[in-house]
Formats: C-alpha cells, sequence, structure tokens
C-alpha cells in the first residue's frame, strides 16, 4: 500500500474563486425552495437594471470598491419596491437573496463588505386562531358533499393533514407517495428549514382517508408520484 503523503508536506495551488462560482456554490447548499426564489428574486433585481441574467449583475457589481454603489442600488429598489406597494416579506425575501448573492462572494474572500441597507416592517396578524373545531368539522362536512369522488377524497385528506398536523402548505404539497406507509402507520415529512425527512404516526382518521385516497390515486403505482394531485 502507498503511504499517505501529509497533507502539509504537499503544494496547493490558490484557488482564485469567481463571483459567479461563489453564489453558485453558496446557493448548492441552501434547501431547495429557498434557493428557487433566491434565484427568482435576483433575476427580478437583474431585470431591473436592465441585464438579461444573473451572472451579468455578478460580474459588473461584485468587486473589492463597489460597496457603496451596490448599496445605493439595494435602497434604490427597495425604493422602487416600496413605490409598487409589494409586500413586506416579499420586499424581504428579496433583499434577502441580495444579501445572500454578496455574503457568498464575501466568504470567498472576493470582497470584504455587506450590504447594510435593512429590510421593511410587516403587520403583525393579530388574529391567528383559525377557524377553530367547528370551522374545521364544518370545512370537512362541506368537502365529503363533493360530487365528484376523486376531488372529494383529495380534499378531505388535505383538511385533515392541515388540522391534524398542522403541516404547513410547503409540506403537504411535497409529499409522495412513498412518504406513506399505511403497514407501519407512518407519513415521513420534511419540516421547514429540515434536510431529512422524519417520520410521524398516523390517527386511525388519518390512515382512513390516505387509504381511500391512495386507492382513487390516479398514480398510486409510482412511489415518487405527488400525493396530491
Amino acid at each position: 500500500m502507498d503511504e499517505i503523503v501529509p497533507l502539509q508536506a504537499q503544494y496547493i495551488e490558490p484557488v482564485k474563486v469567481s463571483s459567479i462560482s461563489a453564489v453558485e456554490d453558496y446557493f448548492a447548499s441552501l434547501m431547495g425552495s429557498t434557493r428557487d426564489a433566491y434565484n427568482k428574486d435576483l433575476r427580478e433585481f437583474a431585470r431591473w437594471l436592465g441585464h438579461d441574467n444573473i451572472k451579468d449583475i455578478l460580474l459588473s457589481l461584485i468587486n473589492p470598491n463597489n460597496k457603496g454603489q451596490v448599496n445605493n442600488l439595494v435602497l434604490r429598489w427597495k425604493t422602487e419596491m416600496l413605490s409598487a406597494t409589494l409586500k413586506p416579506s416579499t420586499i424581504n425575501r428579496r433583499m434577502s437573496a441580495l444579501r445572500a448573492m454578496v455574503y457568498s462572494c464575501k466568504l470567498a474572500g472576493i470582497i470584504d463588505w455587506d450590504i447594510d441597507i435593512r429590510g421593511v416592517k410587516g403587520k403583525k396578524y393579530k388574529d391567528t386562531a383559525g377557524p377553530g373545531k367547528d370551522g374545521v368539522i364544518g370545512l370537512l362536512n362541506q368537502a365529503k358533499k363533493t360530487e365528484n369522488k376523486t376531488k372529494r377524497l383529495r380534499d378531505v385528506l388535505i383538511i385533515r393533514l392541515l388540522w391534524d398536523w398542522a403541516l404547513r402548505e410547503m409540506e403537504i404539497v411535497n409529499l409522495n407517495i412513498e412518504d406513506i406507509n399505511i403497514k407501519e402507520k407512518t407519513i415521513s415529512i420534511r419540516g421547514k428549514g429540515d434536510r431529512e425527512k422524519i417520520s410521524l404516526t398516523l390517527t386511525e382518521a388519518l390512515i382512513e382517508d390516505l387509504s381511500q385516497w391512495l386507492n382513487e390515486h390516479p398514480n398510486k403505482d409510482q412511489l415518487d408520484a405527488p400525493l396530491l394531485i
């Protein structure tokens, strides 16, 4: 067996990282939904600047001496979005995408500055109680009256997942058939910010609803098919 050469004895060729590769590498480490949203937001910023794609703004804006110019552009972008009456959540997400772009280049040693422009404050929701038990029962009863069997079973299941487990919208949308194990009475979900799925024990009512829906599912033999269509 050849002897392993200690790392300190080797010569490491310095690697020059471009702003484009730095952003691509950093974004690749993000969750899929976050990565897609950030890429979309950066494309919007590029279009506002009159560029065709994200790479153009990286090449034109990211350099060690551009802190003032970039912060000024971000401030104007924020002002434009406020004038367009975009939601605070949309504005803040777009600005987060810009911060992530700049931060990834800072991590790579290309620049030593950040975006200093703050986001906007959103209104706090005062009533987050939801429909309550009676309201959910009403929704279930209404869904059960749907004549189309496929739609009826699907809608009842969605209400069950939202109410019984308090799953988020994207957690439900991202479910596949393979995430349901009727025999083991479990459902596997990927929570917000989680990279691995976790298994939860199903209630008897949910098992019944899932079984009925899976029997009716148009693609029930495809394990990687979306659970809900």
